[in-house]
């Protein structure tokens, strides 16, 4: 009975021991601290959000009775009559001109958050105004009229200093001004895009004055320059460049800053230096032909020259491609390369140290790196990718999307089917990518190296900032999928869906994946998971109206911390789910990949150890069951003898016994006759 007793509590110990995401972590979990805020009220009639781009933050319109209010973050804003959808992003489209072929809204809504999320701005109104308010604040008021709407395409400046919006005026029917902070600008024809300088503090605009379209006018910074510029552009020191244009003389004017840098027949192209102490433009000279000019001046060998150009980071090296009908050719400081049916594209490496053209001849391209021509592919899968730093790189190439080799640093992998996720580590030291086995798997090739297990239909792996863990999902056997992180197996439970990974935090010590499972009364329930365990239980990712796709939901922050936004858990009689919710998780330094694999180490120990105890102890009573039977087998036949015996004693003595009176009979018998 001892034993026994034993080896149910050792089976019990078991069972525990199993590493599993499927045991969520509560959240006074000391490996994690988990702070969660309600960001916006459950979806429902009338409700409509906006997501910042980086903080999760939330944007909501609310019906308040018949009225309406803007919440930010779950902080109600006042009523107005009607929030107005004035907030917008615009994506601006350049040709090789640099001329811009479109401007394109990428979505809009009721809230303009700033690119980092910390500040808001909307536009409402009350009864006949029509207000702009900013973080909180009114900032503009103007009557309101749907002819000429006072308030249109709000937004941020890239450094989140600036709220910048259009404003229609009187002077035309389709004259605007500006408004940058609560402060108007000179009217405008149309609404022309504004651009940015690189660090996002500068902003210029070109348009036609208002009363006459024809006389061209460039604000900077809501002041007229003085001078108007075709294809203005800021360079990364701030400074305006453009092309001027002379009807007069039919000539064209590289001005940078108001200043001339070069005049010729036409400017076809120009660029700055990532520094933007070097100026560059392709310019048709007084001779017609076409020339590369660096701070205005002629570029040895540029002879040709089209609108592909580059510079290196550190603005000391340059390229150019050329063109003289029917061949091809690249610059690169005055060196000429060969001669080539096309140039794709020219590309400096991150240190500045290594130069790479893509150059097609004979339906075939090749990769050049720095002067050396790689062997030619009719398939370029992945075009040369850089590593953010150094100078390492890599790119897919072959004969077919069936026959694909990995060029990593100049090395050839073998041939793969379909090869593809190619990615490189931040320094460029570390390398990976799939190659398809059949339909539905992959192999995991990681510095070279065949990783053991298989991969599913679509394989993903991720690459620590550090490059000190990489990580990916694989099927090992039939033992289900697992991650697989640093060579090692770790496991996930069973019945997950969904399954999917989302990096590595910012410190690269801790990975985050999600999925679905199915809660008590069999509801999916969504999991975000770190380092295995779950920290969260979800309704969903995300918010209804699929303003956030769900893989970005999830944010990494700079400080190793973890944002979630989505819905909270709510009964079966809604399909969006509960109340809005953005959860922070923070690791505890005591919980990192290397402890998470120990833990799971240990507890694979401790299973192992566990289960050659249950082992052993079931040897034991096998063991001692069969002693017991032995003895009790041997009991019996000592006892079948015993009785055998005294059956034989029995029977010996009755027949003793019976010869004894059968005797006795004959003697008294014959005392009897001899008496006679």
């Amino acid at each position: 009975m001892l034993i026994q007793k034993t080896m149910r509590l050792l089976q019990a110990a078991l069972i525990l021991a199993l590493p599993t995401v499927a045991l969520c972590a509560e959240p006074e979990d000391k490996r994690f601290t988990v702070e969660s805020q309600v960001v916006a009220p459950a979806y429902a009639q009338g409700i409509a959000y906006t997501v910042s781009a980086r903080g999760l933050h939330v944007g909501t319109v609310v019906p308040v009775g018949s009225r309406r209010a803007v919440s930010i973050d779950g902080v109600v804003g006042p009523e107005f009559d009607e929030i107005l959808n004035a907030a917008v992003a615009i994506e601006l489209q350049y040709s090789d001109r640099n001329q811009v072929l479109s401007q394109s809204v990428k979505w809009n809504g009721a809230v303009a958050f700033s690119p980092d999320g910390t500040r808001y701005a909307y536009a409402a109104r009350t009864g006949e105004q029509v207000v702009v308010i900013c973080d909180g604040k009114e900032i503009f008021r103007a009557p309101a009229s749907s002819a000429a709407p006072p308030v249109q395409l709000i937004s941020f400046s890239p450094d989140g200093k600036h709220l910048i919006f259009y404003s229609h005026t009187s002077d035309t029917m389709q004259s605007y001004c500006i408004v940058v902070d609560g402060e108007r600008t000179v009217a405008f024809d149309q609404t022309p895009y504004v651009f940015f300088s690189p660090d996002g503090a500068h902003w210029g605009l070109l348009a036609g004055h208002a009363k006459n379209p024809q006389d061209r006018l460039l604000l900077i910074d809501g002041k007229d320059a003085g001078y108007a510029l075709d294809r203005a552009r800021f360079t990364a020191d701030n400074r305006v460049m453009g092309v001027r244009v002379h009807n007069d003389s039919a000539q064209e004017e590289f001005v940078v800053d108001g200043k001339s840098v070069l005049t010729g027949k036409s400017i076809d192209t120009f660029a700055a230096s990532p520094a933007g102490d070097q100026v560059a433009c392709v310019a048709l000279n007084a001779d017609d032909v076409r020339m590369l000019y660096i701070n205005g001046h002629p570029a040895a060998g540029t002879e040709f020259a089209g609108r592909l150009l580059a510079f290196s980071p550190d603005g000391k090296h340059w390229a150019v491609a050329c063109y003289k009908s029917p061949t091809v050719w690249y610059v690169v400081d005055g060196r000429r390369s060969a001669e080539y049916g096309g140039v794709q594209s020219l590309a400096f490496s991150p240190d500045s140290s290594r130069f790479i053209a893509v150059v097609e001849s004979n339906n075939q391209r090749f990769v050049v790196v720095d002067g050396l021509e790689h062997p030619g592919n009719a398939y370029l899968a992945v075009p040369p990718t850089f590593a953010r730093t150094g100078a390492e790189y890599a790119y897919i190439t072959g004969s077919s999307p069936d026959a694909l080799t990995v060029v990593y640093d100049g090395k050839v992998s073998p041939v793969g089917r379909r090869i593809k996720g190619l990615l490189l580590s931040d320094d460029g030291k570390r390398f990976g990518y799939f190659v398809e086995n059949d339909m539905t798997s992959h192999a995991f090739v990681l510095d070279w190296e065949t990783q053991p297990g298989s991969v599913g239909e679509n394989p993903r792996a991720f690459i620590s900032a550090d490059g000190k863990h990489v990580a990916t999902v694989s099927r090992q056997g039939n033992d289900g999928f697992s991650y697989f992180v640093d060579g090692t197996s770790l496991p996930i439970a069973r019945g997950i869906g969904n399954f999917s990974l989302a990096g590595f935090t910012a410190d690269g010590e801790h990975l985050v994946s999600h999925g679905q499972e199915a809660d008590a009364a069999r509801q999916l329930v969504q999991h975000v998971y770190i380092n295995g365990e779950s920290v969260t239980e979800l309704h969903g990712l995300g918010v209804a109206g699929g303003v956030i796709r769900r893989e970005d939901s999830i944010e990494m922050q700079a400080d190793g911390s973890v944002l979630i936004l989505g819905t909270a858990t709510a009964g079966p009689e809604t399909s969006y789910g509960g109340e809005v919710k953005r959860i922070k998780v923070t690791p505890k330094k005591e919980t990192t990949i290397a402890t998470w694999a120990d833990d799971v180490t240990k507890a694979a120990e401790k299973a192992t150890a566990d289960a050659e105890a249950v082992a052993k102890l079931k040897a034991q009573e096998e063991a001692q069951r069969q002693a017991d039977a032995k003895a009790a087998q041997e009991e019996a036949a000592r006892q079948k003898a015993a009785a055998r015996e005294e059956a034989n004693r029995k029977k010996t003595e009755a027949i003793e016994a019976k010869r004894k009176t059968r005797e006795d009979a004959l003697r008294k018998k014959a005392e009897d006759a001899k008496r006679k």
